[in-house]
């Protein structure tokens, strides 16, 4: 709830470029969510799913995370909200260059800075609170690492849109 509560806020600063400026209005009756949207929702949650369930059924993750339960938690807590945080930064823009005016949202970059220095905190601080347990360097770049492949799963949806013509399909 936090997550997305900060995300929309971090989300209204965006400027109006002028290329949305020149759409026509949306109608009364189109869905607030459009195709495109659609897509992406299903396709990055589907492959958040598949990641998530990989994290837990490979032998390689519960070795990594010293084969203790307590850092293998603290590893899932750590990558469902860094692939939260990548994925924010695939959401708002359907460009392929994902930080196309990011600078013009300052507040966009606060919130997502905030939400990664509160997801170290809670990892290394939560303790019983959250059930976290402190990971080491290498642990938890290993766990930033497969959030971020969320970026790329959602860059090779974008180019396979645009290879078929369906670039922001309406």
């Amino acid at each position: 709830m936090i997550m997305d509560t900060l995300a929309g806020l971090a989300y209204a600063g965006e400027a109006p470029l002028p290329e949305y400026m020149r759409e026509a209005p949306k109608r009364r009756t189109e869905p607030i969510i459009n195709k495109y949207m659609f897509n992406q929702i299903i396709t990055t949650g589907l492959y958040t799913t598949f990641l998530s369930l990989l994290f837990f059924k490979l032998p390689f993750f519960a070795t990594a995370f010293r084969n203790d339960e307590r850092y293998l938690l603290t590893a899932f807590f750590a990558l469902f909200i860094f692939a939260g945080v990548f994925n924010s930064l695939n959401a708002r823009t359907n460009r392929i260059n994902l930080l196309a005016h990011i600078e013009r949202n300052r507040m966009f970059i606060s919130v997502m800075f905030m939400v990664v220095v509160m997801q170290v905190l809670l990892i290394y601080y939560g303790g019983a609170v959250f059930r976290t347990t402190g990971l080491r360097l290498q642990e938890l770049a290993l766990v930033v690492a497969l959030a971020s492949t969320v970026i790329i799963f959602d860059l090779g949806r974008k180019v396979f849109l645009r290879l078929h013509n369906r670039k922001g399909f309406v």
